[in-house]
């Protein structure tokens, strides 16, 4: 169930963190991507894409334009589904060339650092997989969507990217906190031993609501 007054409080607390949510989420990708520059990035593009090395820029200026469009969409009536995952996938890869942004992964991949193996999911496969876990009834729901987008792996690229955006729509829609990473090799090592082993979920959730607090918890629980 939404409620309108978390949920336009949420949506209000990532406006004022815009920036902040963007660098943490670009900090993803272990590019050495500095909070200067993904302001510069964001406030002053045409200046930034001259001096600031592009792969950084795309990556930026893509989560910029993912964000702007998950505050807008979690306004609506419309519940999240795998056409708005799609969608941020664009965002997120529009300029890496052999990504095939917007759709889903077509090739077998393997993770760095991990021995498990994403399945390649059909293109039904993956829209249940995606619209099942966006049926989210608690913060702790939509940590496990994150999580499980990234292990599953979806897409050729920006799939950690992709699946923290996803879930941070999901859950503004719902009115919970969204989903802050504030220290890269923390939440990495956490996700790969869940990728190993799914009872390492607790581990990584853990860490997650320490960085992300969600204060109207139990307020919604006494409604």
């Amino acid at each position: 169930m939404v409620i309108k007054d978390f949920k336009n409080i949420k949506i209000q607390e990532a406006n004022r963190y815009f920036k902040e949510i963007i660098f943490q989420s670009a900090h993803l990708e272990n590019k050495g991507i500095t909070y200067a520059e993904t302001i510069n990035t964001i406030e002053f593009y045409d200046e930034a894409i001259k001096t600031i090395p592009f792969e950084k820029v795309a990556i930026i200026n893509g989560l910029k334009r993912a964000y702007e469009y998950i505050i807008v969409r979690a306004n609506s009536n419309n519940l999240p589904n795998e056409q708005d995952l799609l969608k941020i996938n664009g965002f997120i890869d529009e300029y890496e060339e052999y990504a095939n942004a917007g759709n889903y992964r077509n090739k077998p991949v393997k993770i760095s650092g991990s021995s498990w193996v994403p399945p390649l999911l059909d293109v039904n496969q993956a829209k249940q997989l995606v619209n099942d876990l966006s049926k989210i009834k608690s913060f702790d729901d939509g940590v496990k969507l994150c999580a499980e987008l990234s292990k599953q792996q979806l897409f050729n690229n920006g799939n950690k990217r992709t699946a923290i955006c996803y879930a941070n729509l999901v859950l503004l829609y719902y009115g919970y906190d969204f989903i802050q990473i504030k220290d890269r090799m923390k939440y990495m090592n956490k996700l790969v031993d869940f990728y190993e082993d799914q009872d390492k979920f607790k581990d990584l959730l853990d860490y997650v609501k320490e960085n992300s607090i969600d204060k109207n918890e139990q307020t919604r629980k006494d409604k």
